[in-house]
């Protein structure tokens, strides 16, 4: 029988008041009552439902107005489902939903059911999205099928809200279809969030892309939220290096809030709480945008120095970064195609004017960055109109914070260290103006981190101008000493504020809890460094300042023994700590202003009667030498007690008057320039320095040489090689004609007889080292490609039976950046160089020979008087130029008649070298083999004698 039309109706008021309450009444519902019209809309459903059922029961199966009765039971059930997820009431949700999936799923296919399934199987995703994301991804998937399949058979969908209309005649076809596109739409939403959750963040950004296209091209979108989420999709991209597609987005949403200003704000006539709200919500957003911009300038400069510094030497040529996604090289689990990110740009819309403000390629100089630091700057200002200090503080210091990081990515490409000091000099003073205005009571996560780049910024700047006082070949002024030490107390003050703001116990060596640990523990271990960069000729400052390094250091080693956690957070700086106190204990001892001197051992005054050969003297104290009593007291002050081997043997014969010519086993220095200067200053009769340095004060006039009779050089060898070739000769000239001349050295160059010849008179030779040779070292050479190396010395790793090993390198940086990748592949590695501290130096010598470390990457500085018995491969990853350096990298291996092997990766340029150090050293150097015997470099009890292995 049919159905009563009035039956219809009632429905479909029924169906529209349900409509009204959720999408718009739901709005103004009271706060202690959010859910109230939800809860009326769901008593509605359950009438409707009673309703519907009685009409089923008493009409055929087979009648002409069941198929529209079936799509109104379903519907009833999609809308009591999403009321129930709503409501926080999931369980109950789920069955309703599954109850529709029952009644529809045979029907989803036909035009009077597909806009059911669709919102039916968006439910479901939404349903499952925050416990099972995998079965969220189903549902969505199947609405996507649907959709598809659907649009492809040609058919026109019927609106839900027509299945309830009784009186209806024909059908809107184009209402259907616009609203079936946008559910296909919030699908695709559904499924980029899912994305998300599981992981496949390209997959992700994909579906979100092609949510914005979609909602573009149906001009059904609200600008300022398309412009943020457009925004926010490109910080993706950029976190990726996918600086094209991040730009492209971020211009697009730069264009729609442009538009919304023009055609919404500009054209508005009325100025109303609504348009002032629509304003401020405009400048709130604008300022947003702005601020993703910045970000990109800032990431934009930062990966381009990474790039660079990943590449020194083959940037154009073998470098593989690219900017754009679509040309990358991405892991199979990406799960995107190269068509999905090729089309990552939004059709219909030009954006070029506002991608043509700043590159999407990477930086390679600096005036390239340049521009780019200027763009960002001005994004930088938009947003500080909007954010300000006394309004919102939190975001006004986050971009005070983002201007100094940009501040800080420029001064990688500027090389001027003048222009750095004034790029450093900026970052202070916005930091500096920002600090001296908020409250640290509010803001002290803020203010510790400003501190803390305070300090590391004048630290910077200090380094800077000690360098260049260092470098500098005219006699420091006063004013740039006062400097140095104002730069110093800036340093201290500013990381003491950053220490004083934790509330711990120091003299209780209290835990500091967090992730703040270690920046509080750095700040204590630099601050004690900078106490002994003060520049001060007051021994009682001199002292005062020990103290406090040594209350630093002290404290340092006294909290990581108390909390062993703390030790793994900075195990290299423990380790100097510990070598910093024991110095300092023996320093410690003479701190007394007054008593000093009184506790030294001073020797009785000598009387012994002098004789020609003074080589009778020699012995284990200096009080044994005849040496006067003042230079006794001298060495005493210094906290010298005993002499050195090399000293022992050399002094005696020096005292006769004789040139002496001393090969030492090995030793320290690096005195301080500065102190040098200032002892010059006075009346001075010795000279002891090494060969850049005496030269040094000579060029700078503060060492006058014409009254010079006895001359120490130290580091002889370096002296006569080729890389100093006329140095030697340039010091004597400047001797008088009757002098002494004394070099030192841990080895005797190839060039030293005929220097004997032209300088020394009847020189006195003390050899403390045996002779270096290649006798039990074997000899490899790789040829390869300077970008195969680092592949070829992993495979070296993996298959030779290495004790400990030393890579040599040809330049500082490349020894740094080969440490680096080698620690990336795995491998246990230590870095050593003549630009490290000597205490730096020192410990990773110490280490290394103790056996904490395998390998060890270092230049030329690690192979002369230096011997560790346990290393026995030796890889010249730069071949040298010179024999005789080749020589002494080798010999590192081998060493007290061990076995030992050295293998040298050879590139097409090294080749000339190759076969003229075989010609000079009588050797030859064989291809690698695809097998070495381990007996070569591996010594096993009962093996055969080393001698006729290498044979």
């Amino acid at each position: 029988m049919l159905i009563n039309k009035e039956a219809f109706t009632d429905l479909q008021e029924k169906y529209q008041k349900v409509i009204k309450l959720l999408l718009e009444d739901s709005k103004s519902d009271p706060e202690n009552e959010p859910y109230l019209s939800k809860y009326s809309a769901k008593q509605i459903l359950i009438g409707m439902k009673a309703n519907i059922e009685n009409l089923l029961r008493n009409h055929p199966a087979e009648g002409p107005e069941n198929l529209k009765l079936t799509g109104m039971y379903s519907t009833v059930f999609l809308y009591l489902g999403m009321v129930a997820v709503d409501t926080e009431e999931i369980s109950i949700g789920e069955k309703h939903l599954e109850k529709c999936r029952e009644i529809i799923e045979k029907l989803e296919a036909l035009p009077e059911a597909v806009m059911i399934a669709l919102n039916m199987y968006n439910q479901f995703g939404i349903l499952w999205s925050q416990r099972e994301p995998e079965k969220s991804k189903i549902y969505l998937e199947k609405a996507q099928q649907l959709y598809t399949s659907f649009k492809a058979s040609g058919e026109a969908p019927i609106n839900v809200s027509e299945i309830f209309d009784p009186n209806l005649e024909k059908h809107d076809e184009e209402l259907a279809f616009n609203n079936m596109e946008k559910i296909h739409t919030l699908t695709l939403y559904y499924l980029a969030q899912i994305f998300g959750k599981l992981k496949e963040d390209f997959k992700s950004a994909v579906y979100c892309h092609i949510t914005l296209q979609r909602q573009l091209e149906m001009d059904d979108y609200e600008p300022i939220d398309w412009a943020l989420n457009s925004a926010t999709l490109s910080q993706f991209f950029m976190e990726k290096c996918g600086f094209k597609q991040a730009r492209h987005h971020l211009a697009a949403s730069s264009y729609i809030l442009s538009k919304y200003k023009i055609e919404d704000l500009n054209a508005a006539t009325d100025i109303n709480e609504e348009y002032e709200a629509k304003l401020e919500t405009f400048n709130h957003r604008h300022a947003d945008v702005a601020r993703c911009w910045v970000k990109y300038g800032i990431f934009l400069l930062g990966k381009s120095k990474d790039r660079l510094l990943a590449h020194t030497e083959d940037i154009d040529e073998k470098c593989s970064m690219v900017s754009d996604l679509s040309r990358m090289k991405l892991s199979g689990d990406a799960q995107v195609t190269i068509e999905d990110l090729q089309n990552l740009t939004f059709r219909g819309i030009d954006v070029g004017s506002y991608e043509s403000q700043i590159t999407d390629q990477f930086i390679l100089q600096f005036s390239d960055a340049k521009i780019v630091f200027l763009q960002t700057q001005e994004w930088i200002k938009l947003a500080e109109e909007y954010y300000t200090l006394e309004t919102l503080a939190s975001d006004y210091i986050e971009i005070v914070q983002d201007h100094t990081q940009l501040y800080l990515n420029l001064l990688f490409f500027e090389d001027n260290p003048d222009n750095q000091a004034k790029l450093h000099k900026r970052r202070i003073d916005l930091l500096e103006n920002v600090v001296s205005k908020v409250n640290p009571q509010y803001y002290m996560n803020y203010c510790r981190q400003i501190w803390f780049e305070l300090g590391h910024s004048y630290t910077s700047i200090l380094d800077i101008k000690s360098d260049k006082l260092r470098e500098s070949k005219e006699k420091p002024k006063p004013q740039a000493l006062a400097k140095i030490n104002i730069l110093v107390d800036k340093c201290i003050t500013h990381y003491t504020s950053f220490q004083s703001s934790f509330k711990v116990n120091i003299a209780e060596l209290e835990k500091v809890q967090g992730d703040v640990e270690k920046p509080f523990l750095q700040t204590y271990f630099r601050v004690a460094a900078l106490y002994g960069r003060y520049i001060t000729m007051d021994r009682n400052v001199q002292l005062k300042n020990v103290e406090q390094q040594y209350e630093h250091y002290k404290f340092l080693t006294d909290y990581c023994k108390k909390h062993p956690n703390a030790a793994e957070l900075m195990p290299v700086e423990l380790n100097i700590c510990k070598e910093m106190v024991m110095d300092a204990d023996v320093k410690m001892e003479l701190k007394d202003d007054l008593g000093w001197k009184a506790k030294l051992k001073i020797p009785a005054k000598d009387h012994r009667i002098q004789t020609t050969d003074v080589t009778d003297t020699r012995g284990n104290e200096f009080e044994e030498y005849c040496l006067k009593r003042e230079l006794l007291m001298g060495i005493f002050e210094k906290g010298w007690e005993k002499p050195s081997p090399i000293q022992e043997a050399a002094i005696p014969i020096a005292l006769t008057g004789k040139d002496v010519l001393a090969r030492a086993k090995n030793g320290t220095g690096g005195t301080n320039l500065r102190d040098d200067i200032m002892r010059i200053y006075q009346k001075v009769q010795v000279i002891i320095a090494t060969p850049g340095r005496i030269l040094d004060l000579m060029e700078k006039g503060v060492a006058q040489m014409d009254q010079c009779k006895i001359l120490v050089l130290d580091e002889a060898d370096k002296l006569l090689s080729q890389d100093f070739k006329g140095m030697l000769d340039v010091v004597i000239k400047n001797l008088p004609e009757k002098r002494q001349v004394l070099l030192f050295s841990a080895t005797f160059p190839l060039t030293v007889e005929q220097f004997m010849r032209k300088h020394l008179r009847s020189p006195y030779e003390i050899n403390l080292m045996e002779e270096l040779t290649l006798k039990g070292v074997t000899q490899y050479y790789a040829f390869v490609q300077e970008r195969q190396k680092v592949h070829c010395l992993n495979t070296l790793f993996s298959k030779l039976q290495i004790n400990q090993s030393i890579i040599f390198c040809n330049s500082t940086q490349r020894v740094e950046l080969l440490a680096k990748k080698i620690t990336e592949l795995g491998y246990c590695c230590y870095y050593i160089h003549a630009k490290m501290a000597q205490t730096h130096r020192n410990r990773v010598f110490h280490d290394f020979r103790s056996g904490l470390c395998r390998n060890l990457v270092c230049s030329d500085l690690f192979t002369r008087g230096i011997d560790v018995q346990a290393v026995n491969v030796v890889i010249n990853f730069d071949f040298p130029k010179m024999a005789e350096t080749y020589l002494h990298r080798i010999g590192r291996s081998g060493r007290f008649g061990h076995l030992g092997i050295a293998i040298n990766l050879i590139t097409y340029e090294d080749r000339f070298a190759l076969h003229r150090i075989e010609q000079e050293l009588g050797t030859e150097i064989k291809p690698i083999p695809k097998i070495i015997d381990p007996r070569l470099y591996v010594a096993k009890l009962g093996e055969e004698d080393p001698e006729d292995l290498v044979k």
